[in-house]
C-alpha cells in the first residue's frame, strides 16, 4: 500500500544548478529574456563592458526565474571571470544604509553599481514596481533607470500549463492532472508567485504528511495571503 510520502518525490529541493532550461519563455517575458541574453554576451565578450537591466512586473510573472537563470547560465558559459550581480528592489530603499534584499551577491547596490561600472559586469534588478516607484531615493532611481527597463507580464492562459509543469519538474514534484487543472483555474483569479505556490505545496505536504493533491491545493488558496 502506498504511503503519502511515496506519492511524492523524496527530494523536493530545487534542481541544481539552476538553468534557463527549466524556464518556459512565455510571451510576457520574451523581450526580457532576449535582452538578458544579449547583455550577458556583450559583457562576457568585451573586457570592462558594463550593463544594467531593471526587470519589473507582478508576482509570478517570471522575474526571479529570469534573473537566477541568467546568473547560472553566465557562470557555466565558459566566462568564469564575468561578474553578475542580482538585486531585488522591493525591500526598503529609502537610504543606502538599508540596502535592497539581494537575490545574490553582497554589499549595497550603489557600491556594486560603482564597482562594476568601473570594472565591468552585469547587474540585474527585479521589482514588482517600476524604477520610479521602487524608491524615493533619487540616487537609486537614477541608477535603476541608467540601463534597460523591461516590464514583464503574466503568461497568457494557454501558456500557463507548460510554465507550471516546468516549475513542478524543477521542484521534483509530480502533480496530478486534476491538481494542475485546479491551479490553472485558480491562478488568474488569485495570482500568486508561482515559485511560492510550489514552496507552499512542499511545506504543507511534509508538515501534515499529506499527498500533494487537491486537498493541499485548496488549503494553499484558502489561507490568507501575507
Amino acid at each position: 500500500m502506498d504511503t503519502p510520502h511515496e506519492q511524492l518525490s523524496l527530494a523536493l529541493a530545487p534542481v541544481e544548478p539552476f538553468a534557463l532550461d527549466y524556464f518556459v519563455s512565455h510571451s510576457g517575458v520574451c523581450e526580457a529574456a532576449r535582452a538578458l541574453e544579449q547583455a550577458a554576451h556583450e559583457v562576457a565578450g568585451e573586457h570592462g563592458c558594463f550593463r544594467i537591466l531593471f526587470i519589473w512586473g507582478p508576482p509570478g510573472s517570471g522575474k526571479t526565474h529570469l534573473a537566477a537563470g541568467c546568473r547560472a547560465s553566465a557562470l557555466k558559459s565558459g566566462y568564469p571571470a564575468m561578474s553578475v550581480r542580482l538585486f531585488c528592489a522591493d525591500a526598503s530603499t529609502e537610504h543606502e544604509s538599508q540596502p535592497e534584499e539581494q537575490i545574490g551577491g553582497g554589499g549595497s547596490f550603489i557600491a556594486a553599481y560603482d564597482e562594476m561600472k568601473a570594472g565591468g559586469g552585469l547587474i540585474v534588478i527585479t521589482s514588482r514596481r517600476s524604477p520610479g516607484e521602487s524608491t524615493a531615493n533619487p540616487h537609486l532611481t537614477s541608477r535603476y533607470s541608467a540601463g534597460s527597463v523591461l516590464k514583464v507580464a503574466y503568461p497568457r492562459d494557454d501558456e500557463l500549463q507548460p510554465v507550471l509543469a516546468s516549475l513542478s519538474e524543477r521542484c521534483n514534484l509530480r502533480l496530478s492532472d486534476r491538481s494542475m487543472q485546479y491551479l490553472l483555474h485558480r491562478l488568474p483569479a488569485d495570482p500568486l508567485s508561482f515559485v511560492n505556490i510550489f514552496k507552499r505545496i512542499n511545506e504543507i505536504s511534509f508538515a501534515h504528511n499529506k499527498r500533494a493533491g487537491l486537498g493541499v491545493m485548496r488549503e494553499i488558496f484558502a489561507r490568507k495571503q501575507p
